[in-house]
């Protein structure tokens, strides 16, 4: 067996208490344990369980008008993908967005490629295009690609359309409650 130590880090361990009560004198002990939430003997390891990711659902492909190539163009874009509100950036002092240079040099392409992929891409809502505060970002779908567990009150106002389709009407109240209060600066172009 290969000896070795992992360093205990909190992070990865969740606290159980169990209170034991007897109810002849009232007397309340409790007793903590830490549990490792990282690896379960039933269930295995979670593999890089503090990097970054980006979830694809099986039941939401990309359409099948896409060729081998563009699809994995899409797949390399998604590597960009910026957790809070799913617009295509790089970090540099900050975060910037990709723009169609950056984007021809990601996919290893010529820029005319890469517009007609961009177009073929927001022609199936697989890509937005939008204005915040006059910058312009490209947004990807979370169905094709969600990058950390939640969908953002921003991600909502972008790909409403697409969204209101699978998400619970709770759900849907929730982020047009906050539409009414809030409103938005977001300019989606066309």
């Amino acid at each position: 067996m290969k000896n070795c130590w992992r360093k205990i880090n909190r992070n990865d361990k969740d606290e159980v208490r169990t209170q034991y009560i007897n109810r002849q004198t009232g007397e309340v002990k409790e007793k903590s344990v830490w549990v490792d939430r990282i690896f379960d003997y039933d269930k295995g390891y979670i593999l890089w369980s503090n990097k970054n990711f980006v979830k694809t659902f099986q039941d939401k492909r990309l359409p099948p008008e896409f060729t081998w190539t563009e699809r994995g163009r899409i797949h390399e874009l998604k590597h960009y993908i910026i957790e809070e509100n799913q617009f295509l950036g790089y970090r540099n002092k900050g975060f910037k967005p990709i723009d169609i240079k950056k984007m021809a040099e990601i996919f290893n392409a010529g820029e005319r490629q890469t517009k007609e992929l961009i177009k073929k891409m927001k022609d199936y809502k697989i890509l937005k295009e939008v204005s915040i505060d006059g910058v312009v970002w490209y947004a990807f779908n979370p169905i094709y690609g969600l990058k950390g567990k939640r969908i953002t009150y921003t991600i909502f106002i972008i790909f409403q359309q697409e969204l209101i389709s699978i998400l619970p009407c709770h759900i849907i109240n929730n982020f047009m409650g906050q539409l009414q209060e809030i409103g938005t600066n977001i300019k989606i172009i066309e």
